[in-house]
């Protein structure tokens, strides 16, 4: 995964984490992801310039079993950073009913 990812962006990549978020409502998923995303850049604080987000976007198979799914990527070289951030927002988040939330840390793939 990091391989293909720090391909397509030109930055050696040493973490990447990856979050998929599963409802059947499109516009409810991505609402929330970016939310998430949010969050995520609010948890890094003054390190965000160590750490690239990428999405929310559909994910490449973004739509599974009638349910949408939304990725987002957060890539850095850090991976201890990109844990404790995840870690945190993924703690202070309240499940949403509906919404699956999966959490992939050092993804072999992106599917």
């Amino acid at each position: 995964g990091c391989d293909l990812v720090s391909g397509l962006d030109g930055h050696e990549v040493t973490g990447l984490t990856r979050s998929e978020l599963d409802i059947t409502d499109e516009a409810a998923t991505m609402a929330y992801a970016g939310k998430l995303a949010e969050r995520c850049k609010e948890a890094l604080g003054r390190r965000q310039d160590e750490v690239r987000i990428l999405g929310p976007a559909p994910a490449p198979i973004a739509k599974l079993r009638d349910r949408y799914r939304i990725h987002i990527l957060l890539m850095g070289t850090a991976g201890e950073l990109l844990r404790k951030v995840v870690g945190q927002v993924y703690a202070e988040t309240k499940p949403v009913e509906g919404i699956q939330w999966v959490v992939d840390v050092d993804p072999l793939s992106l599917l």
